[in-house]
């Protein structure tokens, strides 16, 4: 069975009068090693990954600063939890072992008592 970085390269190069696959050709060269194709993709989830990882910190270091119990605070929080939530997805559509406590990883507090 191919993978899908296999089936992608052979789609563009068995398909060269396609003019729909033109912008791929531009980035991807279908004569190029299957090698490189596929480090380069690797390099680019990798740094997908990367970055979502950095917008979790980020919103938890702000959450930080932020006065407990205010609106702000909570905003905050409710976008900390979702971008915790999308990293657990993006790592899981990368196929990488669950995270066995993403809540240990990123700690979000609990919401504010009033």
């Amino acid at each position: 069975m191919k993978s899908r970085v296999e089936q992608l390269a052979e789609d563009v190069k068995d398909e060269d009068r396609r003019d729909d696959l033109r912008p791929v050709r531009v980035v991807i060269d279908p004569r190029q090693a299957l090698g490189n194709i596929q480090k380069e993709l690797i390099e680019e989830m990798a740094g997908a990954l990367g970055r979502a990882e950095r917008r979790v910190k980020d919103a938890i270091a702000e959450l930080a600063r932020l006065e407990p119990g205010t609106q702000a605070h909570e905003s905050q929080r409710q976008l900390a939890l979702r971008l915790r939530h999308d990293l657990v997805v993006h790592r899981d559509a990368l196929r990488f072992p669950p995270d066995p406590k993403p809540d240990d990883e990123y700690p979000i507090p609990r919401r504010a008592s009033r």
